[in-house]
């Protein structure tokens, strides 16, 4: 087997690889609008920085799912080395992606086990409890967090660093908190 040229992973793990919290406090007797406005004020600043390519209030489905728990696969757009370029793709299956980056001669065993299919590179989805509503941005593959290619890492990292901004933003206006490391940590233990 040749060496691969991608770099970042996608596991076969039905866990985010690394989860972003932002959490907002509500009134008791906040209703389904309260909830609803920030989970589209959400969506809106992943949009609005460029990381995913929908989930706007206007998309129902997207807006709707991220509501009920459901995790919401969203297109996301990633910078890759495609040959010696590197090129911006937008992406919905990660390990569909890797595989086509990498061609006909990847081993099908090291494809099976680091370029999983059917994840999505980013999903939202919210939790409402008494008095806080939380909306998790969780990324399963590890491609904006490698930095083997540092071409590559350096503008998926401006990426994650502007959906970051946004997201600090929409936590500070409406007296929430986000949790939101930048890098991959390593399991404790």
């Amino acid at each position: 087997m040749t060496a691969p040229k991608t770099h970042w992973q996608v596991f076969e793990t039905p866990e985010p690889l690394l989860a972003w919290d932002a959490a907002f406090p509500v009134d008791g007797d906040a209703g389904p609008d309260v909830v609803r406005a920030i989970v589209a004020d959400v969506c809106a600043a992943v949009v609005d920085s460029g990381l995913v390519v929908a989930c706007s209030a206007d998309d129902v489905t997207g807006v709707e799912a991220v509501l009920d728990g459901r995790a919401k696969k969203l297109a996301t757009t990633v910078r890759v080395r495609d040959g010696d370029a590197v090129v911006t793709r937008t992406c919905t299956d990660p390990g569909a992606l890797w595989r086509t980056l990498e061609g006909e001669g990847t081993d099908p065993a090291y494809a099976e086990r680091f370029a999983a299919l059917g994840h999505p590179c980013v999903a939202l989805w919210s939790t409402v409890s008494a008095g806080r509503v939380d909306v998790a941005v969780a990324f399963f593959a590890t491609m904006f967090f490698d930095e083997r290619d540092h071409e590559v890492w350096s503008q998926n990292q401006a990426q994650l660093r502007a959906t970051r901004v946004a997201l600090e933003a929409v936590t500070r206006r409406r007296g929430g908190r986000l949790t939101a490391p930048l890098t991959l940590q390593a399991p404790a233990g």
